[in-house]
């Protein structure tokens, strides 16, 4: 009988681990959501800044000014007011809660990473190599302060600046270009750190035309400097302050210059990066012109805008958000682009490793709720005037006006 000849090794019988790779990126995002659900519950502040950053939401909602002269009842915060009107709408459906802009920056977490994974859907037309970019994005959760579920400004800030910089990528009309131009300004009026990233998008709608780029920079700059000058002008100069000299005024920490790259970038960014940049460097059809124009500068530009802003006083991990989402997009056109799809999924399997975490640790306990309910039981019964900057949102939960916190008074 005659020998029966071992079939022929194919291109389609190599190891491929983009189906395992995109299950455990599901994964990852469905702990995201229910961890971010179990926490959303919690009637108290998850973080020192919730409360301090509601407060800057009623004031909106009530049409109080965000930015006056500092006093015990309100001293404002550092950061621009785009987040406070935007989030005011959600707020008004339960005034008193802290459930409605928790679930406002799980929504904008979630439609960021739906962001990224289209983008990585459109570069590469893999639609696996899009779930694990989103699980990816999803999974770093813990590794950058678990921050994508408060009430803080980073969820909705991402969500603006990855929506502004997927049009600059498609941006071949003026019209897009100028849409872009007004999510990234009103990017950087959430949050200072998208102002690197909105500058690094220029070289490639420069080569889109003169006419694209003069649409997105007058978007951009108008969106930027009618509100700039809107705000001060309505504040006598206050929002200046706040937001121009108190942010200005955080000095560098000298141990971090070189410390941020060891105690933050190394164990978070850096191997999310090697990753990427190996792979996609060894890709022959990996266009240039996209790579030097748009990938390069644009995402290098969050990894610079990272840094700056973790090497000041008061940097947190979610400094690091702004980069680690944009890096698992990276990761995702690699994965979908490379040939050697056993070595580059377990690279990126790899990375799923780094960034697991038990979410037990994040969710708050009966037994915390009990010991906060005690206090706000306190506070009830307490007939004089009471002042508790450290988180004042527990005089909102007793019936009591709220004074202003600790965070904008220390600065």
């Amino acid at each position: 009988m005659a020998a029966t000849a071992a079939p022929a090794r194919t291109r389609g019988t190599r190891a491929d681990l983009a189906v395992p790779l995109a299950v455990v990126g599901g994964g990852f995002v469905a702990l995201f959501v229910l961890t971010a659900i179990a926490r959303a519950r919690y009637p108290y502040a998850l973080e020192w800044m919730e409360g301090p950053m509601a407060h800057h939401v009623e004031r909106a909602r009530l049409g109080r000014a965000l930015y006056a002269p500092p006093t015990l009842e309100h001293t404002a915060l550092n950061y621009p007011p785009l987040y406070a009107y935007l989030a005011a709408p959600v707020q008004s459906l339960a005034p008193a809660s802290l459930l409605p802009l928790r679930l406002l920056s799980i929504a904008a977490t979630l439609a960021s990473l739906a962001l990224v994974g289209a983008f990585v859907e459109r570069e590469t037309g893999k639609r696996k190599a899009a779930v694990i970019a989103a699980g990816l994005g999803a999974a770093g959760f813990a590794a950058t302060g678990a921050f994508y579920d408060l009430v803080r400004v980073d969820a909705l800030a991402l969500l603006l600046l990855l929506a502004g910089l997927t049009l600059v990528r498609i941006a071949e009309t003026p019209a897009r270009a100028a849409t872009a131009g007004v999510l990234l300004g009103a990017a950087l009026l959430t949050k200072q750190v998208a102002l690197l990233p909105a500058i690094a998008a220029l070289p490639w709608l420069v080569a889109e035309g003169r006419r694209v780029a003069g649409a997105y920079l007058a978007a951009f700059a108008g969106t930027v400097g009618l509100l700039v000058v809107a705000f001060a002008h309505t504040s006598d100069g206050w929002f200046l302050f706040y937001v121009r000299d108190v942010a200005s005024a955080h000095g560098v920490v000298a141990s971090r210059i070189a410390g941020f790259w060891t105690t933050s970038f190394l164990p978070v960014l850096a191997p999310g990066l090697v990753v990427a940049v190996a792979i996609l460097w060894r890709d022959r059809r990996l266009d240039d012109t996209v790579l030097l124009r748009f990938h390069a500068p644009v995402w290098g530009s969050m990894i610079v805008a990272t840094y700056i802003v973790g090497v000041h006083e008061g940097a947190y991990l979610n400094t690091l958000i702004a980069a680690v989402v944009p890096l698992a997009g990276l990761n995702g056109i690699a994965i979908a682009r490379h040939p050697r799809k056993t070595l580059v999924g377990l690279a990126v399997a790899s990375l799923f490793v780094l960034f697991a975490y038990d979410p037990r640790p994040l969710v708050p306990s009966a037994a915390d709720e009990r010991a906060a309910d005690a206090v706000v039981a306190e506070l009830r019964r307490i007939e004089e005037p009471v002042l508790m900057p450290a988180d004042p949102r527990y005089l909102v939960r007793a019936g009591r006006a709220m004074n202003a916190s600790s965070v904008g008074i220390a600065d």
